[in-house]
């Protein structure tokens, strides 16, 4: 290597090149585990909301659907925990991470069952008990894609921000549709299913070489 070479490879530019190549590397190595996570709640979305879909068709009993959908969405959360847990081994967060990490996952639990006792008082408030079919779903969902939107600000990540987008679009329009299960199913579903296989592809990318200029 001539001095030339020497001074160019210790650059400024050169170094900070090196630097951000490392980092991207560093990114996919630490998101190995979220296409299992996206997969798990796709295949949910898809098995749980498609059961409960084939009730409205005499297809499968409400109590056989209902056991389904909450095995696959039991399912989707135990997997969750554990690739997420895995994922944060090792890690060091700063002190609004350390505080906005915990409130944000316990507030999945909480708005979910609240959700839930919301669709029980307005049954008890004269609702027809049918139309939980709908309510809980849709709202559900509703609640998943706010929350992914918070996550993309928090953990500043456009992607994430527009998955939850589109989850609450999907929401909003699925009670219009007449078949708001297989909506929920499929586009909900499908685009869990669609960016696990972005991340998947984005992870296994060979990132470029990092060169001296």
């Amino acid at each position: 290597m001539t001095s030339a070479d020497a001074s160019s490879s210790d650059s400024p530019a050169a170094m900070l090149h090196v630097i951000e190549h490392e980092k991207r590397a560093l990114a996919r190595q630490q998101a190995r585990g979220v296409p299992w996570i996206l997969l798990a709640w796709g295949l949910a979305f898809l098995i749980g909301f498609g059961a409960l879909w084939l009730v409205e068709h005499d297809v499968v009993a409400a109590t056989v659907a209902l056991a389904v959908c909450g095995v696959v969405m039991v399912g989707a959360l135990v997997v969750s925990s554990i690739v997420g847990a895995r994922m944060g081994r090792g890690l060091r967060h700063t002190g609004q991470i350390e505080w906005a990490g915990p409130v944000f996952g316990l507030a999945w639990p909480v708005g979910l069952l609240g959700l839930f006792v919301v669709g029980l008082g307005l049954v008890n408030n004269g609702m027809d008990p049918d139309l939980l079919w709908v309510f809980l779903p849709v709202a559900g969902v509703l609640f998943v894609g706010v929350m992914y939107v918070i996550a993309g600000g928090i953990w500043p990540n456009w992607p994430t921000i527009a998955m939850g987008a589109w989850l609450v679009i999907v929401a909003v329009i699925a009670p219009f549709t007449g078949s708001s299960l297989l909506v929920l199913a499929a586009a909900g579903g499908g685009v869990f299913l669609l960016a696990a296989a972005y991340v998947a592809l984005w992870i296994g990318r060979r990132p470029a070489a990092s060169v001296a200029r």
